[in-house]
C-alpha cells in the first residue's frame, strides 16, 4: 500500500521550536494520489497523532495500525529488528502492544466516515473522530446526556452534541471502557461550559478535519495544550 510507505518515508520532519515549554500540536501533512496522512507531534508528551483522510473497507485498519507504530518507533529511536508487533486485547478490551513493547507504547484508534486516526506515545491515551453528519443525535442527547449536557446541546445544536459525545468516547477509551458503560454518569458540562479536565483527565479537541470533531484525552499535568499549525 504506497501510503504506508510514505508515511515513513515523508511524514517524519519535524521543526523544532525552543521558545516555548507547554504542549504544542505541530501539524506535517503529506499529501498524495491516495489520500492525506498527517501526523501531530503533541510536543512534551511525546505524544504522535497520525491522521489518514480516505480510509475505506478496502483499507485494513490494523495494516495502518502497524505501519503507524513502526513509524513511532523509528522516530523515537526504539529497535525494531527483533521484536514482532502483535496486538492483543480481547472483544471488549483495550488493545495493546505484546512483549515488551507493552509498557513502552501506548495507542488508540479511531475512524469515521473516510477518517482514520491513530495517537501513540509513551503514555495512556484515548482519542475519538467523529463526522458531523446529521444524524438522530436528539434522540441519544435525551436518553443519555446530563441535564447540564443536554441544555448544552439544546443550545448548540448538533456541534454541541459531538463536542460532549467525543468527550466521553475519547475519556471511555482511555480507561478501555465502552462508552455506554460512561455516557450518563460522566458529564463533560459544567456551568454552560465544557470541561478541560474530567475526573484527572486532560479532554482537548484537535483540529483535524473540517466536517468532524475529533477529540484526546490524556493525562497532562499542564492542561494548557495549544494548537499550531505549520
Amino acid at each position: 500500500m504506497k501510503h504506508l510507505k510514505m508515511l515513513r518515508l515523508k511524514l517524519l520532519k519535524l521543526k523544532k521550536q525552543q521558545k516555548s515549554n507547554i504542549s504544542q500540536l505541530i501539524y506535517m501533512d503529506y499529501k498524495g494520489i491516495d489520500g492525506t496522512l498527517s501526523l501531530c507531534f503533541l510536543r512534551g508528551l511525546n505524544m504522535q497523532i497520525y491522521a489518514f483522510n480516505k480510509f475505506n473497507s478496502q483499507i485494513k485498519s490494523r495494516e495502518l495500525l502497524i505501519e503507524v507504530i513502526k513509524s513511532y518507533c523509528t522516530d523515537n529511536n526504539i529497535d525494531l529488528k527483533e521484536i514482532k508487533l502483535v496486538i492483543t486485547g480481547d472483544e471488549g478490551q483495550k488493545p495493546r502492544l505484546s512483549g515488551n513493547l507493552s509498557d513502552k507504547i501506548y495507542f488508540n484508534v479511531s475512524h469515521s466516515g473516510s477518517y482514520w486516526i491513530c495517537a501513540v506515545g509513551d503514555k495512556e491515551v484515548g482519542i475519538d473522530i467523529q463526522v458531523t453528519t446529521p444524524d438522530s443525535y436528539e434522540k441519544i442527547c435525551n436518553r443519555y446526556f446530563t441535564d447540564e449536557e443536554k441544555l448544552f446541546v439544546a443550545e448548540n445544536g448538533k456541534i454541541g452534541f459531538f463536542r460532549i459525545w467525543t468527550r466521553k468516547e475519547a475519556w471511555a477509551k482511555y480507561h478501555g471502557y465502552s462508552i455506554f458503560k460512561v455516557i450518563n454518569t460522566v458529564n463533560t458540562v459544567e456551568k454552560d461550559r465544557l470541561k478541560d479536565i474530567i475526573r484527572g483527565i486532560s479532554i482537548k479537541e484537535i483540529d483535524l478535519f473540517k466536517d468532524s470533531i475529533c477529540t484526546i484525552a490524556i493525562k497532562e499535568d499542564d492542561d494548557t495544550i495549544c494548537l499550531k499549525r505549520i
